[in-house]
């Protein structure tokens, strides 16, 4: 009974989290790169090994002085981290609110890593009645510091993962990054293309191009281990495939007349705001499935 009911939990999970809700979690917290948050944690560690110890004056006489020093490596390192998730992912969506979140938890856990060693060393007291008073606030300033310091001046191998490609477990490999940076700017150019405009806007280079990025993502979607980044890929993929079925038919009409018209089932109904006329209602589900990706590909934020 207890394993049935087990099951049923699962099953619902499952259910519950589909690959749209896990995509939307991939880009707000950045789980495709977990291995940045480990990475950035990490230096707050030697604090708690005793390796590393960072000795502060008293807070209260360095505040205005501490402000503006602590704000710049926070804002160098959430630029740093902005600009490895830029890389990361196909667009910019969710890009800034992404890297927030990512820099405030590496920060959070370096501080919490860095409260831990000061109680175990005996510099911090626990107690119920410490909690909320001005000591406990100058203990979480602390300990940020610490952390913050540690991050600054011993971390190598985080600077290097910022500032460099490097093939680090729970970071994209450099391969990856490479082939998705070549899809991006196929991508853009096909976004700048004449086919928008009309029929005649149509030539072989972009079906080329097309092509190519068909087979870079077909190429990207086959690393085994970036399961989170195909699974917003795919939807890209699809579009790209609608795009390539659609130039084809419009590549394929025996007159101007019908590539005008294949060209209006497809890329007019994308261009169209979704539900403003009742044609693309009136289409077979087929072409309202191209129109629909084809618009998904116009409105990709590529930066």
């Amino acid at each position: 009974m207890e394993g049935a009911t087990l099951d049923n939990l699962k099953e619902r999970f499952r259910t519950w989290m589909n690959d749209d809700k896990i995509v939307r979690l991939d880009l707000i917290f950045g789980l495709r790169g977990w291995g940045l948050v480990l990475y950035g944690a990490l230096p707050a560690n030697l604090a708690l090994l005793g390796v590393l110890e960072i000795k502060l004056a008293n807070l209260d006489r360095l505040t205005s002085f501490l402000v503006p020093v602590v704000f710049l490596p926070l804002l160098t390192t959430f630029l740093l981290i902005r600009h490895r998730q830029r890389e990361w992912y196909l667009t910019t969506k969710l890009l800034t609110t992404r890297s927030l979140i990512v820099t405030a938890i590496i920060f959070l856990l370096s501080t919490l890593i860095s409260g831990v060693s000061g109680i175990i060393q005996g510099k911090y007291v626990v107690s119920w009645g410490f909690f909320g008073t001005r000591s406990h606030l100058i203990t979480i300033a602390e300990s940020f510091i610490i952390a913050l310091g540690s991050l600054v001046l011993t971390s190598t191998l985080f600077l290097t993962l910022l500032t460099r490609e490097s093939n680090l477990p729970g970071l994209p490999s450099v391969d990856y990054v490479k082939l998705l940076a070549q899809v991006r700017s196929d991508l853009k150019q096909l976004q700048q293309s004449g086919v928008w405009t009309g029929a005649a806007g149509l030539n072989g280079d972009i079906a080329e191009r097309a092509e190519t990025i068909d087979k870079n993502l077909a190429t990207l979607l086959s690393y085994s281990h970036q399961g989170l980044a195909n699974r917003s890929l795919a939807r890209v993929r699809d579009s790209i495939k609608s795009f390539r079925r659609s130039i084809e038919r419009i590549s394929n009409g025996a007159n101007e007349q019908s590539r005008n018209i294949s060209w209006a089932r497809s890329f007019g109904a994308a261009m169209a705001a979704p539900g403003s006329n009742g044609t693309e209602a009136m289409q077979p589900a087929a072409a309202q499935l191209d129109a629909s990706n084809i618009r998904l590909l116009k409105e990709l934020p590529l930066g």
